[in-house]
């Protein structure tokens, strides 16, 4: 299975450092993020069988980081932080910043997204702060972000 797996979900080739995400289990899922070199996204299988429940688009750029799950106004959020672009790898790669996004876990639905995170080698997941806060931090001398996260009609950021 994991060679079919492998096979469906890669790009052209293995990430630069290769691939270092932590499977999240959350309930009846196993949720992992797949690199299609640079881009990457997020696929969901149900635990026991194997079979796809969901699958994002490559919403992001490449990624060593783990999902996390993170409690906010009461419900729980895939959180997933994907690089900015590593320029020293992909010299002739289009730049974006990188992004920091909360999804649902079992639809695999965005509900809200941080769009102002530059760090070219993401390797720390995001960390559940409490309260509608969740911590990116960063390397390279990119440093940490902390949004909070409000639902008023709508999900709101709010970020430093």
């Amino acid at each position: 299975m994991e060679q079919e797996h492998h096979k469906r979900f890669r790009g052209s080739k293995i990430p630069v450092w290769a691939i270092t995400q932590c499977p999240l289990i959350y309930g009846e899922l196993l949720i992992v993020s797949y690199s299609q070199d640079p881009r990457a996204g997020l696929v969901a299988f149900n635990k026991m069988t194997g079979d796809i429940i969901w699958k994002t688009e490559a919403i992001g750029n490449e990624t060593y980081a783990s999902p996390s799950i993170a409690k906010i106004a009461g419900e729980d959020h895939l959180v997933m932080i994907f690089s900015s672009t590593n320029t020293f790898m992909h010299r002739d790669a289009d730049k974006s910043k990188g992004r920091i996004l909360g999804l649902k876990p079992q639809t695999g639905k965005i509900l809200w997204e941080y769009n102002d995170w530059e760090n070219m080698i993401q390797v720390a997941p995001a960390l559940d702060a409490g309260e509608g806060r969740v911590i990116a931090v960063g390397g390279y001398e990119l440093g940490t972000a902390m949004i909070k996260v409000e639902k008023k009609g709508r999900w709101q950021l709010y970020g430093n």
